[in-house]
């Protein structure tokens, strides 16, 4: 096994209660690359395995424990129970699951001038999403290979199946909306409080 690699990010604190590892293992016959932030991190030859360190939970690995390549672009991950997404107040997980799309897919959970997230093919992606999200409803984004009929286009008189890629949202269960909503309740009552107090300064 390759020797240890570091993985942090600069907000993230280098204390001993945030050490996550993960052994990395390629079981087929061609190296690949492993990325995080759109970047490679370290290539993986046929057979080979790496073991990172990351202080950083909120980073694509830090969930699971060991990652497997196997061949046929299949992904296969072993959770980490000791790992916990770390959020603020007014925060919630939502999974990012690249089942059959592009080997790399982001979403812009708030507008399209922050930084996105990725979800690399085969590999969960754990993210924390502000209340004013578009997303905020759903627990799940999953990129699926959908299959339908279509017409033939060299014989129109034929069906021929055809397979695409979509974006599924799973949406969240009843508490989590009942927490969501008191959440974006809680929220408005501080903002209209906080309107009163600026107006009650002006007079």
């Amino acid at each position: 096994m390759n020797e240890l690699t570091i993985l942090s990010t600069d907000s993230a604190r280098k204390d001993e209660e945030q050490i996550f590892t993960c052994t990395f293992e390629n079981r087929r016959k061609v190296p690949l690359t492993v990325l995080e932030f759109r970047k490679p991190l370290f290539e993986l030859k046929p057979g080979e395995e790496f073991l990172v360190e990351m202080w950083d939970a909120s980073v694509t690995y830090a969930p699971f424990s060991k990652v497997e390549f196997l061949e046929g672009d299949q992904v296969k991950v072993k959770r980490n129970p000791e790992w916990a997404l770390p959020k603020k107040p007014g925060e919630f997980q939502l999974e990012l699951l690249n089942e059959a799309g592009s080997p790399i897919e982001a979403i812009y959970p708030t507008n399209a001038n922050e930084t996105p997230f990725f979800a690399y093919k085969g590999i969960p992606r754990f993210i924390a999403i502000p209340l004013e999200s578009k997303f905020i409803r759903f627990r799940r984004i999953v990129w699926r290979a959908i299959k339908e009929k279509v017409q033939d286009r060299n014989n129109p008189d034929f069906l021929i199946w055809s397979s695409k890629v979509e974006r599924v949202f799973e949406p969240r269960s009843k508490s989590e909306l009942d927490e969501i909503e008191a959440a974006l309740k809680a929220r408005s009552k501080l903002e209209l409080e906080k309107l009163a107090e600026d107006l009650r300064k002006l007079t």
